[in-house]
């Protein structure tokens, strides 16, 4: 085929058809975002009008304009071809727009990064960082959590702003310098603010991911692509929308790496003070930067002569690496404001090692439990997939041809946090490969380097990747309509609860009611505790009521009906000495016979607090004679089915009617849906 025909017809035909798909994919997104009020855009024929005059106009535009500003007969076109990724959800008839409008989205960023590229090589570093954060920042917004996490995250929401002190090895540095960042941020609840600033940290460690691919391949595009298909690795994504230390951490290794790669090449003797600078933060933030010491101290040693490196600077380069240490100072200092003790050196000696997870660092694993290389190849293979670790496997091979240095210390760098990966036996040990992972995209994006055509051809071998964060990722990890229970959480602390009362919560429940207390100053007089065991539950149930403390039940309790009077407030069980005998005010009165027992009073919530599309009900019941028997409540709207079909003792499944006293009053709280 003469290449004027392919350049005249074939090449602005195919860009026109590429950009057909996309207008068509846009259609689809349009019609489902907002139906049912554009429904015509469901009629097949107006959908291709539109999205043939749009491919015409627009797609034959765009091509012409790169056409003219490149010499290549068909990398104008080639721009155009990751518009295809549409293909894989505009022909389906299941509707999942989350999907569809990922794949649009990540097409048309790519075809306007790639084109920028064909019509500047050498773009200037804000326009690379601002596509990056075009592509990375709302990925990560749209999938954050807006309230209180779970675990370790609920901690450091709640932790952060109240300057409290977290688990070993406490993370000085993640806590203090978001602390900070949050008093800039006015609006939000606290937690969110501290999963934006996490997620922030994570953005920053892509552009630095970018600036480090920049020094190595001399490629502005492919280090944008590079830090885009790092962003989108499932648990880098997972630590980056979660109050977390992880993204921080990489945050740190990604500048360390970039330094050392820097002094390998340039004469400085101001980037050797700060890399210690730097490994000296990542210690206060996570304990395993040490893992960073020896490629750090070969790097300096092989760059000596460069940087003018003598033995007089080495003791104010450790004062430099270790001045950061300092941070660790707020843990006696908080610990005495928040104890009203002091913290004690072997105390803080054992925070600061995390002594009470040494058992779970077993430095002979790798020798003795062969079991641990099939779980950390698992867990590798799972983020990237054979394929792509061999393509990380030639970027090793390509870059340790020309520099060598780089290639050892990354490397090094890997071959430390697998290692430490092979003997950690903990269940959250995928995050802890993260700097592997970090290290598998550099290599990666070095090998797409050395390709003729590079930015073209890495991107068409991305596309699996992109597709899989749009249609697994995204799904795994989205937490935008999670509350995790603050609604809940809300309900119960807005309820007339005794002043100084205890809510005794499950391992669930603590977490937004203590987040709600703690950071957000709800009910600061309430005790809220959970605790290890059901002894341990009984234990206090029985020394705060002898107290004559009132106590809140948020979880379930065996046996309490045999010494204590229980009834409902709303979701929490109140635990009495006491029965209740008059119906309180507000009351709507009835006496309506339901079996052995009589319905004498009701409140209706149309729109329970507790729970978006759900209606609450209390019930008060009394019985007239000692009931003989436990009686199930079963609840349904009427002429429907019984929602608990099993049926349930009154007061959450803790007061089995025939524990009742004489005249006693039971409220008992049910929610269905409406």
């Amino acid at each position: 085929m003469p290449l004027a025909h392919f350049r005249k017809h074939i090449a602005p035909s195919t860009a026109v058809f590429l950009t057909f798909i996309a207008a068509l994919a846009s259609l689809r997104a349009l019609y489902e975002g907002t139906f049912p009020r554009l429904a015509f855009l469901a009629m097949p024929l107006s959908n291709l009008l539109i999205a043939g005059m749009a491919a015409v106009g627009g797609g034959l535009f765009l091509w012409r304009w790169a056409a003219q500003k490149s010499d290549s007969i068909w990398l104008p076109t080639a721009v155009f071809l990751p518009l295809l990724l549409n293909l894989l959800y505009l022909p389906q008839t299941a509707v999942h727009p989350q999907f569809g409008n990922f794949l649009l989205f990540t097409s048309i960023w790519l075809t306007a990064l790639l084109t920028a590229h064909l019509v500047q090589p050498h773009t200037p570093r804000w326009q690379d960082a601002l596509f990056l954060l075009i592509y990375t920042a709302p990925i990560y917004l749209l999938t954050m959590g807006r309230t209180v996490g779970k675990a370790d995250s609920f901690e450091f929401q709640v932790v952060i702003p109240q300057l409290e002190i977290a688990h070993p090895t406490g993370y000085p540095l993640y806590i203090l310098l978001t602390k900070l960042l949050t008093l800039f941020i006015p609006i939000g609840e606290m937690a969110w603010r501290v999963n934006m600033i996490t997620a922030s940290y994570a953005l920053l460690a892509l552009y630095l991911l970018y600036e480090l691919m920049r020094h190595l391949t001399a490629m502005p595009i492919i280090g944008v692509l590079t830090a885009a298909l790092f962003a989108l690795t499932p648990t880098f994504w997972s630590q980056a929308i979660n109050a977390e230390v992880y993204s921080l951490n990489s945050l740190i290794i990604t500048a360390a790496l970039l330094l050392m790669a820097k002094i390998s090449r340039e004469p400085s003797r101001r980037l050797p003070f700060a890399l210690a600078i730097v490994l000296g933060l990542g210690l206060t933030n996570h304990l395993t930067t040490v893992i960073l010491l020896p490629t750090a101290v070969l790097t300096l040693f092989s760059a000596r002569k460069k940087i003018n490196l003598r033995p007089v600077t080495l003791p104010a380069l450790l004062i430099a690496f270790l001045l950061p240490l300092s941070l660790y100072a707020y843990l006696p200092i908080r610990w005495q404001a928040l104890h009203d003790e002091p913290m004690g050196a072997s105390r803080f000696i054992e925070w600061v090692i995390a002594g009470r997870f040494r058992g779970a660092l077993q430095l002979w694993a790798w020798l003795h439990d062969p079991a641990r290389y099939t779980v950390v190849a698992r867990l590798l293979t799972a983020e990237w997939t054979l394929f792509y670790l061999l393509a990380a496997g030639i970027g090793l091979l390509i870059l340790a041809k020309t520099q060598w240095r780089h290639a050892f210390a990354l490397t090094l760098t890997f071959a430390g946090y697998s290692f430490y990966a092979l003997n950690y036996y903990v269940p959250d040990l995928a995050v802890f490969l993260i700097p592997a992972h970090l290290i598998i995209a550099i290599l990666i994006g070095t090998a797409a380097a050395k390709a003729d055509r590079s930015a073209i051809l890495f991107t068409l071998f991305a596309l699996p990747l992109f597709a899989r964060a749009g249609m697994e990722t995204w799904a795994q990890l989205d937490q935008s309509t999670d509350d995790g229970l603050t609604r809940w959480g809300e309900a119960v602390l807005a309820l007339p609860l005794a002043q100084n009362g205890t809510i005794l919560a499950d391992s669930e429940k603590i977490a937004p009611l203590y987040y709600l207390q703690r950071a957000e100053g709800m009910r600061p007089d309430l005790d809220i505790l959970v605790l290890p065991d059901e002894a341990a539950y009984r234990a206090e149930v029985d020394g705060r009521l002898a107290a004559d403390q009132p106590v809140y039940l948020a979880r379930y309790l065996p046996s309490l009906h045999t010494i204590y009077y229980l009834r409902a407030m709303g979701p929490l069980t109140v635990v009495s000495t006491h029965p209740l005998t008059d119906l309180p005010d507000g009351i709507n009165r009835i006496s309506e016979a339901v079996g052995e027992l009589t319905l004498i009073g009701y409140t209706i919530e149309a729109d329970a607090a507790i729970a978006e599309g759900e209606t609450a009900v209390t019930l008060y019941w009394q019985a007239d004679a000692p009931v003989s028997r436990p009686l199930h409540i079963y609840m349904r709207w009427q002429n429907g089915d019984p929602i608990n079909r099993a049926g349930t003792h009154p007061v959450h499944n803790n007061y089995p009617a025939n524990a009742w006293r004489d005249n006693e009053i039971v409220p008992d709280f049910y929610t269905l849906p409406r």
